[in-house]
């Protein structure tokens, strides 16, 4: 008589493996099946009235899933985007003055230049404009 595998015992503990009738004469299968449905026993949890409910909980309570968690990523959200505007949208400088003192002067001495040679009557609409 042959001795069951490790498979076609874990195969009977689950309902898929050969008949009992091996059992009731191999004394050595017997204690293996007894053994290995201890083992099993030992490493299942007892899924009593609301075991999953409790361990649903107690997971989410670690990952963090409270009340506050629900409006995190929409805090985390509006966070980056407010930073987002405060970095792209900056206010230009200051514009530079269109006409330094120095460009004053400049044309100061061309007008002088072009006008030297104004004739006479031009005079009274010049005078007009020195004073500025």
């Amino acid at each position: 008589m042959k001795h069951w595998s490790d498979r076609e015992i874990l195969e009977h503990i689950y309902g898929l493996g050969p008949d009992d009738r091996h059992l009731e004469s191999c004394v050595s299968c017997g204690d293996r099946i007894r053994a290995a449905r201890a083992r099993r026993l030992d490493l299942e949890p007892a899924a009593g009235p609301g075991f999953l409910a409790r361990q649903h909980a107690a997971t989410l309570a670690r990952v963090g899933h409270g009340p506050r968690a629900r409006w995190a990523p929409a805090v985390g959200a509006v966070a980056a985007c407010t930073l987002l505007a405060f970095l792209s949208f900056r206010p230009d400088p200051a514009p530079e003055p269109l006409v330094s003192s120095t460009d004053h002067q400049l044309y100061s001495d061309i007008y002088a230049s072009l006008n030297a040679g104004a004739p006479r009557a031009a005079e009274p609409l010049q005078a007009l404009f020195e004073g500025q």
